[in-house]
């Protein structure tokens, strides 16, 4: 999807005074998935603070996604993955999946901000994408990441 135009905003930000309408457009530069994530803020501030310096952000997976890849090319994973990714379809999300294409190998991660260690994925999670028929569409060759 192409940028938004700056004459367009009015329409997604009807109560904003051409003052906060620059503000919107100077963060969101017109991406469509920006707009939408800030539409419903009070102000730009609270917009910001909400959707890129939370740690619940889309731009925290963008993160952990980085960092994932970054440890598939310096072999630091348990397997080679050659594959690395966002995964969904109608109803899950998968936040990361790495696996190789031979299909003997799988991970899943989900991308949440703490302050400990936490464990590896369990059982029942894996269930829960089994279930899913994640699993086959990867044998499928469904693609790993929609959008990355």
């Amino acid at each position: 999807m192409a940028q938004i135009p700056f004459a367009c905003y009015q329409e997604f930000f009807p109560e904003k005074t051409h003052k906060e309408l620059i503000e919107f457009y100077s963060i969101t530069g017109g991406v469509p998935k920006y707009i939408e994530l800030f539409e419903d803020s009070v102000d730009i501030y609270t917009a910001i603070e909400k959707n890129v310096l939370s740690k619940q952000s889309f731009l925290y997976e963008d993160i952990c996604l980085q960092k994932m890849r970054q440890l598939g090319a310096t072999n630091e994973l348990p397997f080679m993955a050659d594959k690395i990714g966002r995964w969904w379809d109608n109803k899950n999300e998968i936040d990361i999946v790495a696996y190789d294409s031979k299909g003997s190998s799988i991970m899943f991660g989900e991308c949440k901000y703490a302050n400990q260690k936490t464990a590896n994925i369990t059982d029942d999670a894996y269930t829960v994408r089994k279930e899913s028929h994640f699993i086959s569409q990867v044998k499928q060759g469904v693609p790993v990441a929609h959008a990355v």
